[in-house]
């Protein structure tokens, strides 16, 4: 495995299921955010689709400066944690805390 790791370090391209290894994602993760128009810019050889280590840099920082519809995407994940994490603080609190 480690030298699986080490050989998708220098490539100029990777493959659907390299990039996410790389990114520590799964594939239906990948293919979520292609379809909401948040993933990297796939290129095409034949049948096969690849990423560019280009595309994987500016796609790993438009995710750390999201815009637009990632910025509007991550706020409302950001509210539903919140939410959530509110609702299993009172959710676990004994019956006369209440």
């Amino acid at each position: 495995m480690e030298a699986l790791k080490l050989a998708l370090l220098e490539k100029s391209s990777y493959t659907i299921n390299e990039f996410c290894l790389r990114n520590s994602m799964s594939a239906t993760l990948f293919h979520k955010l292609i379809a909401q128009g948040l993933g990297p810019k796939p290129y095409r050889v034949g049948a096969k689709v690849l990423i560019t280590a280009e595309a994987e840099r500016e796609w790993k920082l438009a995710m750390q400066n999201p815009t637009g519809r990632a910025a509007e995407i991550a706020e409302r994940s950001a509210a539903m944690l919140k939410r959530k994490a509110t609702a299993a603080q009172q959710g676990s609190r004994p019956a006369d805390a209440r």
